[in-house]
Parts: C-alpha cells; structure tokens; sequence
C-alpha cells in the first residue's frame, strides 16, 4: 500500500476538505474502493490515543444498498428539521457566507438532498463509543463523560487523513444519528448494545471531484487565548523581528504509526515560539459540525496553573491507583499490556511519578467546547447531540497531536485534572472560563525525556463489525 500513502503529514492536515458528491456509475452504484484500502483506513484508527488505553470505540463497516438508503433518508429527514428554521436564524449560521448567496443556499439546504450522500459512498463506517462498557480495565474515577467521544474523534480523525492521502473522498454525517429516535430505531437494526452509542455515518468513496477550497475558517486571534480565557494570544507575526524554521517533511502514515504519550519531558527544555504557533494553527483544519468552530483554546506556560493542574492529577491518581484493590487496577495494566513480572514497579511508578508530567512539560493547552455559546450568529442549531461537540473537539486534539509528533516534540493528552465537576469548576474560576464553555483536559506539550513503546492495541477484527455488530471483521492484508 506505499503507493497510497506517500503523503506528507502538513499536505494531508491542510488539504482534507468533507466530501459530499461521490461517483457512482451507468447505474448509479457506488465505484467500488478495494478492500485492502478499507482495511488501512481501518488500521489507522487502531492508533489513536485513548484515555489509559482503553480504546472504548468500536466501528461499524456497513456497505449494503439497504442500509446506506436509510442512513440517506435519515440525514435528509434531519435537515428538514433542522434548516427549515426561519431565515434570520438561518442565516446567522452561514456566517461566512456573501450576503447575495445566502436566499439559493438556504433553499438548497432545507430541501435535505446535501444530506444523502452516505447513498452514493462506497461504505459508511459508523463509528461507535462507550462510557463503560468493558471489564478489562480499572474502574474509572470521575465522570469523563466528553473524554469517550472525544477519543472516538481521535480514531475518526487518523482514518479521515488517511483517506485523503489515498485520493479518496470522506464526509461525516452526524445528522441520520442525532435524534433519539433515529439512533434507537437504528441501534435496534444493527443490534447495537444499548452501552454503546453510535456517533454519525463516515461515508467514504471515490470523490465526484477534487475539493479545493474549504469554508472560512475563524481567525487565529479568535480561538486562542493565552494564560486567561479573554486575553489573546499574541501573534510572533506582529512582532519587529521573529525566528522561524521550515517545518520538517514526514509522512502522514509514519506520523500517525510512531505519536505516542509522552509522560516524562525535559524539565528545562524550551519548545520554539513558532512550533506552539504551527501546534495551534492545524486546529482551524479539523471537520466541525456546520463549521460553528465551537471550540477555544488557553495556552498555559505560567507554572502556578500548571502546578494547579498537576494538583488535580495528583488527586485522580491516589484515587485511581493509591486508594484502589490492586485487583481492579489490574485490570487496567492488562490493558496496557504491562508484564507481569513487571505491574508491582508500574504500579509504583504511577502512584508517584506519572502525576507529576503537567509540571514538567513546557506549554500546556487547554481545550475548551460548547454545545449552545455562539454570540457571533443570532442563533444556534436546533437538534443536535451533545456528544457530537466533544467528538469534533477531538478530531482538532488529533491535528494538534500529530503536528506535535512531526515536530519533534512530545505530548500527552490528559482528562484527569478535569474528570470531575469540583476540579473543573475551581479551573474555570481560575482562569475565567465562561460557564457556557467546558474545558476537556490538558494537552501537554515538551520535549520528550522517554521513547515508550507501544501500548498494546485490540486486534482489527474485535474492533470492526462487519454489516451487523458482533459480525467481526477478518482482516485479508494486515496482520492481527
């Protein structure tokens, strides 16, 4: 497959559009994608992070007429609902937007047929996520409600990549799966379990035609704040004189095979302006539900928060690992793939070192999303799932995680501090997070003082489903 995947990572973070217009044939049947291209793409989701590798996504492969139909009618029902709302909402929505397009936009959109384009893909992968459905690995301690989806969009985001690198075309439709109804009636016909929740359908297939340019994207300045919700993030551009290097060329599939979480960083070590910049900048590229960009980010380098932060971690930590039988954390080190000759000094380790990482690194960002909070359009989209949010804000971490890695730095993604309301609400008051915005974790950003090998991954074939859930997928071209 190295004559598909020969893609630089920047061309790939910058160039992945939605598409929505796939070929289909005389018949007016999708063009077929060989199999040993599904099954790439479904391996890169294999190595997206996961919080303490839990890997709680599983995938639905779906390629029958039937049910690509009524994923169709199910998204084309939803936009009637949802863009049939009066214009002066409507139009708050395609903010970016000339005013002269805005009456034959509206009026192609709420006809629904933009919607029904899992119709002419290839394949839809459904994927799916759980709070807890799994007995392999320690108890959870907190809510971390968002941070599952939030993983689901990390996975969805490497295959979405990958498929731009092999001259495919992908569009995520959360609208056939956003309504409680439609999702039930759908979880029944695939026999989904009711602990798992499927998030929307990635239609996939060969693009009608190149998509070349994208929708406006939010400027940096309106995204990023540093150190306090509100203060900007000021631009190394503005000033009189800056240092800057090309960003080095890797691969997209060596990047995504090699990023792992990087826990122990050089204390020291100072991380250039321009890569936090570069870091930052990728985020404006990621897929986000009608392009709200519903997300801000707060750069932290002050080292009170950032103690305040690994305070938080510290606390999740005697909590999970201190305070714990070591017959639940057990669990949780199979999981990870630790020996067992070897659990006792793991254990140890993370009951007095691993906590200490937030301190240690050099920037920390601070992801934050909201499902309602758009004062800069008259109103907001009906009809939409929370979880969706949280999915979106992922696929963002991931362009961030990626770009970190081809960097040369390291980073770690982390839902602890914030994994329960009391530690949230003592940051947001902190550092003046509107309570209409919720922030996710900290990312943190170094220089790597550790090259970890890699955790333990679920064979392909207990991840993906083929047609039908429990129908596991075997895989022909890649080894379990």
């Amino acid at each position: 497959m190295s004559d598909t995947l020969e893609m630089d990572i920047w061309e790939a973070l910058y160039g992945r559009r939605s598409t929505r217009r796939f070929k289909t044939d005389a018949n007016k049947k999708p063009l077929p994608v060989p199999d040993e291209k599904i099954e790439v793409i479904l391996e890169s989701a294999r190595w997206a992070p996961s919080p303490r590798n839990i890997q709680p996504w599983r995938f639905l492969l779906i390629k029958s007429d039937a049910m690509r139909n009524l994923l169709a009618d199910f998204g084309k029902e939803m936009a009637h609902l949802i863009f049939g709302a009066s214009a002066q909402i409507f139009f708050g929505h395609l903010w970016y937007v000339p005013k002269e397009r805005l009456t034959g936009i509206a009026e192609y959109t709420q006809t629904g047929v933009l919607w029904e384009y899992p119709r002419e893909a290839n394949f839809i992968i459904v994927p799916c996520f759980s709070k807890g459905a799994w007995m392999d690995s320690y108890a959870t301690t907190g809510s971390q409600d968002q941070g599952w989806p939030m993983s689901c969009g990390m996975a969805l985001q490497n295959m979405w990549l990958t498929i731009y690198s092999m001259g495919l075309g992908a569009g995520f439709n959360a609208m056939p799966l956003s309504d409680a109804r439609r999702r039930e009636l759908f979880s029944e016909l695939m026999n989904i379990p009711p602990s798992w929740i499927p998030l929307g359908a990635f239609a996939v297939g060969m693009p009608e035609h190149a998509r070349m340019l994208g929708p406006s994207r939010a400027t940096f300045e309106g995204l990023v704040f540093k150190e306090q919700w509100g203060e900007r993030w000021p631009r190394m551009g503005f000033d009189e004189s800056y240092e800057v290097d090309d960003p080095p060329r890797i691969l997209l599939s060596e990047v995504i095979h090699k990023r792992r979480s990087i826990r122990k960083f050089k204390k020291d070590a100072e991380v250039p302006r321009w890569k936090i910049e570069k870091i930052l900048d990728v985020i404006k590229w990621c897929p986000n539900p009608e392009n709200l960009q519903h997300f801000r980010f707060i750069v932290v380098q002050n080292e009170t928060t950032k103690d305040m932060i690994t305070g938080f971690n510290k606390e999740f930590h005697d909590l999970a690992y201190r305070m714990g039988q070591f017959q639940i954390v057990n669990g949780h080190l199979d999981a990870m793939g630790i020996p067992q000759e070897e659990r006792l000094a793991h254990l140890e380790e993370l009951r007095t070192e691993t906590w200490k990482y937030p301190s240690e690194c050099n920037t920390i960002i601070i992801p934050c999303y909201s499902r309602t909070s758009w004062f800069e359009y008259p109103g907001s989209i009906a009809g939409g799932i929370d979880h969706i949010w949280a999915a979106a804000t992922g696929a963002g971490m991931q362009n961030m995680w990626l770009a970190t890695q081809a960097l040369g730095l390291g980073g770690a993604f982390n839902v602890f501090p914030m994994s329960d309301i009391r530690r949230q609400e003592i940051l947001c008051d902190f550092i003046g997070i509107p309570r209409t915005w919720e922030p996710l974790g900290a990312f943190c950003i170094g220089v790597p003082d550790e090259s970890p090998k890699p955790p333990r991954r679920f064979p392909l074939s207990t991840l993906v489903f083929e047609e039908m859930w429990g129908n596991n997928y075997e895989p022909k071209y890649i080894k379990d």
